[in-house]
């Protein structure tokens, strides 16, 4: 008599549960992790547009600035939410200006309907110029540029930069 032993290959059910939660656990921190740096992506993404935007505005405000033969506003001494100047070369322009307009900066050349210079997704806020009362003034502008990323939170940053007049 010849004694047959089987034996059965697989996996039992309670095995199969076991492999299914922890595929189940490595599966949920995958998604987890994904959507985390997906969201940090979005935030550091929505950061730099308003970096850019703060940078532009400053750029075009120093470039006024630098080409000034006349500043009007603000007078020396004062601070206003307004710059306006007078350019050395009036033949296109005899004066351009910076201003706010419901949450946006506008440039506003000579008598021409004032052109926004930020995106519409970016809020601008607080902006003031500041001139010194000195022989070689100097013109401080500040403002702060406020935004949502696209989960919904709320950025914002604060610019200042110097500007000297000549």
């Amino acid at each position: 008599m010849k004694n047959t032993h089987t034996t059965q290959k697989g996996f039992s059910l309670f095995e199969v549960v076991i492999y299914i939660g922890l595929f189940s656990i490595c599966i949920g921190g995958v998604l987890v992790g994904t959507y985390n740096m997906i969201e940090s992506n979005q935030r550091n993404q929505t950061q730099s547009n308003m970096e850019i935007e703060g940078q532009f505005i400053l750029s075009k405000t120093g470039w006024l600035i630098s080409t000034a033969q006349l500043v009007s506003t603000p007078a020396p001494g004062t601070n206003t939410s307004t710059l306006t100047v007078t350019p050395y070369d009036t033949s296109t322009y005899h004066q351009y200006t910076i201003s706010t307009v419901a949450h946006a900066i506008t440039l506003t050349r000579g008598n021409q309907t004032p052109q926004i210079l930020n995106d519409p997704t970016i809020d601008v806020s607080n902006i003031s110029f500041s001139r010194t009362n000195e022989v070689e003034s100097a013109i401080t502008t500040t403002f702060t540029l406020t935004t949502r990323t696209p989960q919904g939170a709320t950025l914002s940053h604060t610019f200042s930069e110097i500007f000297y007049v000549y």
